[in-house]
């Protein structure tokens, strides 16, 4: 079990946070969509 000991204001590591979850909302959002195409069709 490892927790990340962040210092306060860390800004590399909320871009780099930031950054992930941008990129999994969109892959959520790619999926949502292909199913829908896929399920419609």
């Amino acid at each position: 079990y490892h927790t990340w000991s962040r210092g306060p204001g860390d800004p590399d590591e909320d871009k780099k946070a930031k950054r992930q979850s941008i990129h999994e909302d969109r892959i959520r959002k790619y999926r949502n969509l292909t199913d829908k195409f896929l399920n419609g069709s």
